[in-house]
Protein backbone atom coordinates (compact mmCIF):
# COMPACT_ATOMS: atom_id res chain seq x y z
CA UNK A 1 0.00 0.00 0.00
CA UNK A 2 2.41 2.87 1.14
CA UNK A 3 0.88 0.25 -0.20
CA UNK A 4 2.42 -1.26 1.95
CA UNK A 5 8.91 -5.22 7.56
CA UNK A 6 9.51 -11.30 8.86
CA UNK A 7 10.44 -10.82 5.28
CA UNK A 8 10.50 -13.93 2.53
CA UNK A 9 11.15 -13.51 -0.53
CA UNK A 10 9.81 -15.78 -3.35
CA UNK A 11 11.56 -18.38 -5.50
CA UNK A 12 9.80 -15.77 -8.89
CA UNK A 13 11.66 -12.68 -7.16
CA UNK A 14 13.31 -10.97 -10.15
CA UNK A 15 16.41 -8.77 -8.16
CA UNK A 16 18.24 -5.91 -10.02
CA UNK A 17 22.41 -6.98 -9.45
CA UNK A 18 23.66 -3.36 -8.93
CA UNK A 19 22.38 -0.75 -7.24
CA UNK A 20 20.56 1.90 -9.04
CA UNK A 21 20.92 5.54 -8.43
CA UNK A 22 17.49 7.67 -7.88
CA UNK A 23 18.30 11.38 -7.64
CA UNK A 24 20.92 11.14 -4.64
CA UNK A 25 20.34 7.85 -3.37
CA UNK A 26 21.16 4.65 -4.16
CA UNK A 27 18.47 1.69 -4.62
CA UNK A 28 17.68 -1.18 -5.86
CA UNK A 29 14.48 -3.07 -7.22
CA UNK A 30 12.57 -6.43 -6.70
CA UNK A 31 9.82 -7.69 -8.29
CA UNK A 32 7.31 -10.10 -6.45
CA UNK A 33 6.31 -12.30 -8.42
CA UNK A 34 2.23 -13.73 -8.49
CA UNK A 35 3.22 -16.54 -6.25
CA UNK A 36 2.67 -17.59 -3.10
CA UNK A 37 4.03 -16.19 0.13
CA UNK A 38 4.97 -12.96 1.96
CA UNK A 39 6.72 -10.12 -0.25
CA UNK A 40 9.70 -8.14 0.55
CA UNK A 41 8.39 -4.61 1.64
CA UNK A 42 10.57 -1.57 0.72
CA UNK A 43 13.98 -0.97 2.80
CA UNK A 44 14.70 -4.74 2.98
CA UNK A 45 15.31 -4.67 6.82
CA UNK A 46 13.87 -6.84 9.69
CA UNK A 47 11.11 -5.80 11.11
CA UNK A 48 12.07 -2.54 13.59
CA UNK A 49 10.53 -3.05 16.63
CA UNK A 50 10.70 -0.72 19.89
CA UNK A 51 13.58 -0.74 21.31
CA UNK A 52 14.87 -0.45 24.62
CA UNK A 53 15.30 -2.71 27.76
CA UNK A 54 12.04 -4.79 28.68
CA UNK A 55 10.46 -3.26 31.53
CA UNK A 56 11.11 -5.72 34.87
CA UNK A 57 7.27 -6.37 34.43
CA UNK A 58 7.59 -7.83 30.92
CA UNK A 59 10.52 -9.45 31.86
CA UNK A 60 8.27 -11.26 34.71
CA UNK A 61 5.91 -11.84 32.17
CA UNK A 62 7.74 -14.33 29.98
CA UNK A 63 7.33 -17.47 32.05
CA UNK A 64 7.88 -21.09 30.27
CA UNK A 65 4.64 -23.18 30.03
CA UNK A 66 5.22 -26.83 30.95
CA UNK A 67 6.24 -27.68 27.53
CA UNK A 68 8.60 -25.39 27.99
CA UNK A 69 7.40 -23.17 24.71
CA UNK A 70 7.70 -18.85 26.17
CA UNK A 71 4.14 -17.55 27.11
CA UNK A 72 3.36 -13.99 25.38
CA UNK A 73 3.46 -10.83 27.70
CA UNK A 74 0.51 -10.18 29.48
CA UNK A 75 -1.36 -7.03 28.54
CA UNK A 76 -1.26 -5.01 25.09
CA UNK A 77 -3.46 -5.62 21.85
CA UNK A 78 -4.98 -8.48 20.54
CA UNK A 79 -6.44 -10.40 17.46
CA UNK A 80 -9.55 -10.14 18.84
CA UNK A 81 -9.17 -6.16 18.12
CA UNK A 82 -8.75 -6.87 14.73
CA UNK A 83 -11.20 -6.28 11.85
CA UNK A 84 -12.84 -9.22 10.57
CA UNK A 85 -11.71 -11.46 7.94
CA UNK A 86 -13.55 -11.11 5.16
CA UNK A 87 -14.73 -7.36 5.49
CA UNK A 88 -15.15 -5.16 2.52
CA UNK A 89 -13.98 -1.85 2.47
CA UNK A 90 -14.26 1.18 0.45
CA UNK A 91 -11.26 3.43 -0.24
CA UNK A 92 -10.18 5.55 2.71
CA UNK A 93 -12.27 3.88 5.66
CA UNK A 94 -9.74 1.92 8.52
CA UNK A 95 -9.24 -1.31 9.03
CA UNK A 96 -7.47 -2.59 12.80
CA UNK A 97 -4.33 -4.65 12.48
CA UNK A 98 -2.35 -6.22 14.58
CA UNK A 99 1.38 -6.77 13.76
CA UNK A 100 3.57 -9.40 15.90
CA UNK A 101 7.35 -9.19 15.95
CA UNK A 102 9.56 -11.65 17.56
CA UNK A 103 8.60 -14.86 19.71
CA UNK A 104 7.41 -14.22 23.51
CA UNK A 105 10.90 -14.62 24.51
CA UNK A 106 12.82 -12.48 23.00
CA UNK A 107 13.61 -8.88 24.21
CA UNK A 108 12.37 -7.36 20.61
CA UNK A 109 8.75 -8.99 21.09
CA UNK A 110 6.21 -7.19 20.75
CA UNK A 111 2.62 -6.70 19.40
CA UNK A 112 1.12 -3.39 18.02
CA UNK A 113 -2.26 -2.38 16.46
CA UNK A 114 -2.61 -0.11 14.13
CA UNK A 115 -5.70 1.69 12.16
CA UNK A 116 -4.95 1.49 8.22
CA UNK A 117 -6.84 3.23 5.81
CA UNK A 118 -6.14 2.65 2.04
CA UNK A 119 -6.68 5.93 0.90
CA UNK A 120 -6.12 5.53 -2.85
CA UNK A 121 -4.93 3.56 -5.82
CA UNK A 122 -2.43 6.04 -8.07
CA UNK A 123 -2.15 5.00 -11.87
CA UNK A 124 1.61 6.17 -13.00
CA UNK A 125 3.49 5.62 -16.49
CA UNK A 126 6.34 3.66 -17.44
CA UNK A 127 8.02 6.88 -17.36
CA UNK A 128 8.44 7.18 -13.60
CA UNK A 129 10.94 3.90 -13.69
CA UNK A 130 12.45 4.38 -16.75
CA UNK A 131 15.99 5.57 -14.70
CA UNK A 132 15.55 2.63 -12.67
CA UNK A 133 14.94 -0.11 -15.58
CA UNK A 134 18.04 -0.02 -17.01
CA UNK A 135 17.59 -3.17 -19.27
CA UNK A 136 14.10 -2.53 -19.79
CA UNK A 137 13.09 -4.98 -17.90
CA UNK A 138 9.62 -3.53 -16.67
CA UNK A 139 9.01 -2.20 -20.52
CA UNK A 140 4.68 -3.02 -20.57
CA UNK A 141 4.28 -2.52 -17.12
CA UNK A 142 2.11 0.48 -15.75
CA UNK A 143 3.11 1.15 -11.94
CA UNK A 144 0.40 1.89 -9.47
CA UNK A 145 0.92 3.70 -6.10
CA UNK A 146 -0.83 1.97 -3.51
CA UNK A 147 -1.01 4.87 -0.47
CA UNK A 148 -2.17 4.41 2.55
CA UNK A 149 -2.54 6.30 6.23
CA UNK A 150 -1.61 4.02 8.90
CA UNK A 151 -1.53 5.16 12.56
CA UNK A 152 -0.34 3.38 15.25
CA UNK A 153 -2.91 2.60 18.35
CA UNK A 154 -1.66 -0.01 20.81
CA UNK A 155 1.57 -1.81 21.69
CA UNK A 156 3.17 -4.40 24.86
CA UNK A 157 6.01 -2.18 25.02
CA UNK A 158 6.86 1.60 25.63
CA UNK A 159 6.78 2.96 21.64
CA UNK A 160 10.83 4.13 20.88
CA UNK A 161 10.67 3.33 17.37
CA UNK A 162 8.27 1.34 15.51
CA UNK A 163 8.09 0.67 11.39
CA UNK A 164 5.27 -0.49 9.65
CA UNK A 165 5.27 -3.91 8.15
CA UNK A 166 2.87 -3.98 4.84
CA UNK A 167 4.27 -7.70 4.40
CA UNK A 168 0.42 -8.89 4.43
CA UNK A 169 -1.02 -6.47 1.72
CA UNK A 170 -2.02 -7.64 -1.90
CA UNK A 171 -3.04 -5.42 -5.17
CA UNK A 172 -5.08 -7.03 -7.84
CA UNK A 173 -5.70 -6.56 -11.11
CA UNK A 174 -9.63 -6.46 -12.38
CA UNK A 175 -10.84 -9.52 -12.47
CA UNK A 176 -8.65 -10.46 -8.99
CA UNK A 177 -5.36 -11.73 -10.41
CA UNK A 178 -2.63 -10.53 -8.49
CA UNK A 179 -0.49 -8.29 -9.36
CA UNK A 180 3.28 -7.82 -9.11
CA UNK A 181 4.94 -5.90 -6.05
CA UNK A 182 7.66 -3.52 -7.29
CA UNK A 183 10.18 -3.27 -4.36
CA UNK A 184 12.26 -0.12 -4.18
CA UNK A 185 15.73 -0.53 -1.78
CA UNK A 186 16.78 3.11 -0.85
CA UNK A 187 13.62 4.98 -1.42
CA UNK A 188 11.71 6.66 -4.36
CA UNK A 189 10.08 9.82 -4.53
CA UNK A 190 7.10 9.10 -6.40
CA UNK A 191 6.18 6.77 -4.05
CA UNK A 192 7.76 7.22 -0.42
CA UNK A 193 8.00 4.75 2.31
CA UNK A 194 6.89 5.46 5.97
CA UNK A 195 9.37 6.52 8.33
CA UNK A 196 8.99 5.45 11.80
CA UNK A 197 6.68 5.99 14.80
CA UNK A 198 7.64 7.54 17.72
CA UNK A 199 4.72 7.67 19.77
CA UNK A 200 1.04 5.88 20.46
CA UNK A 201 -1.50 7.77 18.35
CA UNK A 202 1.25 8.73 15.60
CA UNK A 203 -0.03 8.83 11.55
CA UNK A 204 2.09 7.99 8.95
CA UNK A 205 1.54 8.11 4.91
CA UNK A 206 2.67 4.76 3.80
CA UNK A 207 3.14 4.01 -0.32
CA UNK A 208 4.06 0.96 -2.11
CA UNK A 209 4.07 0.24 -5.87
CA UNK A 210 2.42 -2.70 -7.54
CA UNK A 211 2.98 -3.41 -11.72
CA UNK A 212 -0.04 -4.24 -14.00
CA UNK A 213 0.52 -5.19 -17.55
CA UNK A 214 -0.34 -2.72 -20.11
CA UNK A 215 -3.81 -2.14 -20.67
CA UNK A 216 -4.85 -3.67 -17.23
CA UNK A 217 -5.35 -1.63 -13.55
CA UNK A 218 -5.18 -2.38 -9.61
CA UNK A 219 -8.47 -3.01 -8.73
CA UNK A 220 -8.52 -3.95 -4.85
CA UNK A 221 -6.21 -4.00 -2.45
CA UNK A 222 -6.23 -7.21 0.32
CA UNK A 223 -4.96 -7.79 3.44
CA UNK A 224 -4.18 -11.85 4.29
CA UNK A 225 -2.74 -11.77 7.09
CA UNK A 226 0.43 -12.18 8.98
CA UNK A 227 1.11 -15.56 10.08
CA UNK A 228 2.94 -14.77 13.18
CA UNK A 229 0.07 -13.07 14.81
CA UNK A 230 -0.99 -17.19 15.19
CA UNK A 231 0.43 -20.43 16.93
CA UNK A 232 0.48 -22.10 13.02
CA UNK A 233 -0.08 -20.40 9.97
CA UNK A 234 -2.96 -22.82 9.79
CA UNK A 235 -5.22 -20.45 12.01
CA UNK A 236 -4.62 -17.62 9.58
CA UNK A 237 -8.71 -16.59 8.59
CA UNK A 238 -7.09 -14.05 6.63
CA UNK A 239 -5.44 -16.23 3.70
CA UNK A 240 -8.91 -17.26 2.48
CA UNK A 241 -11.08 -14.21 3.26
CA UNK A 242 -8.80 -11.10 3.43
CA UNK A 243 -9.69 -7.73 3.87
CA UNK A 244 -10.89 -5.73 0.77
CA UNK A 245 -10.49 -2.09 -0.04
CA UNK A 246 -11.55 -0.92 -3.51
CA UNK A 247 -14.50 -1.85 -5.99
Amino acid sequence: MSSFTSRTRLAGTVALAAALVLGASACSITVESKGGGNPTTAGGSAPQTAAGTPSASATSARTQSSSGSAQAPAGGPTVDQMTPAGTSLALGKPASILVTNGKPDKDYYDRQLFEVKVTSIEKGSYADLASLDKDGKYKGYTPFYIHSEVTLKDAVKPVKYVSWNDTGFRSLLAGGARADSLIIFGGFDKCPSASSFKALGDTRQACSVALAPAGTAVAQVTYTGYSSNYPTSDLNPYTDKPIVWGN
